[in-house]
């Protein structure tokens, strides 16, 4: 059997956003308002912060309505992300988004991996 060849980091970053979506879509209906059609992985901060990228803090699963509503009331949405997940998320999702490490594509690799492992196991 053949090696499987290394992703390039482009490839890298484009199967960890795809297999992320997965991971978050999984939850099987919307988190705001519970609609179970149109889910989309929706990030609470940027996905430019390769820290927060992929780390299931900085997500939820909305459907496109809520998820269209949470990019036109940012202060609302933050007041709903606050209310879910507990007072001080906000703040903890910038600390860890404002770090100015590079992160290394040993990590990349490290994180697709558990994300397919946490995706096998909701579908066995």
């Amino acid at each position: 059997k053949m090696p499987k060849r290394k992703l390039s980091r482009k490839q890298l970053i484009k199967k960890l956003d795809d297999t992320f979506s997965k991971v978050v879509r999984s939850i099987g209906e919307c988190e705001r308002c519970g609609k179970k059609t149109n889910l989309q992985c929706a990030h609470i901060n940027s996905r430019r912060f390769y820290h927060t990228r992929w780390n299931q803090l900085n997500a939820l699963c909305l459907c496109s309505g809520c998820h269209f509503w949470a990019h036109q009331h940012p202060r609302l949405f933050t007041k709903f992300v606050n209310d879910y997940y507990g007072e001080g998320t906000m703040d903890e999702i910038d600390r860890l988004s404002n770090s100015i490490e590079p992160i290394s594509t040993e990590e990349l690799e490290k994180t697709l991996e558990s994300l397919t492992n946490q995706l096998k196991s909701y579908k066995e």
